[in-house]
């Protein structure tokens, strides 16, 4: 809890098993539950979204039958958007939108 109160965690509630996977050869008697997390933190310029956030390896080595590691791999997919540029671009949309003559008082307000 003390990480997410100032970082993002990326599997966003919908956790999966990374350690005590029992498709992990590796896999004993302790209890099967997530020990491995992406946290990232989004910054005044950039904004981070989670697009996915999942196990991408197969439970074993190809053509064998023993797991990578007692843990499962994890990884993320993040949208990083530049707060600046995707602001100026939602601005240049409201003024595309606005018509002409309120443009004109726009532009004489802010001089």
């Amino acid at each position: 809890k003390i990480l997410t109160s100032c970082l993002k965690d990326c599997w966003q509630g919908n956790y999966a098993i990374t350690f005590g996977n029992p498709s992990n050869s590796y896999a004993g008697k302790e209890e099967a539950e997530t020990l491995d997390y992406i946290f990232v933190k989004e910054g005044s310029k950039v904004q981070v979204t989670v697009q996915k956030t999942s196990l991408p390896l197969e439970h074993t080595i190809p053509y064998g039958n023993i797991s990578y590691s007692d843990h499962e791999a994890v990884e993320t997919e993040l949208l990083i958007e530049d707060r600046e540029i995707s602001s100026a671009i939602e601005s240049q949309k409201i003024l595309n939108k606005m018509p002409n003559e309120n443009i004109k008082a726009l532009a004489l307000a802010i001089k």
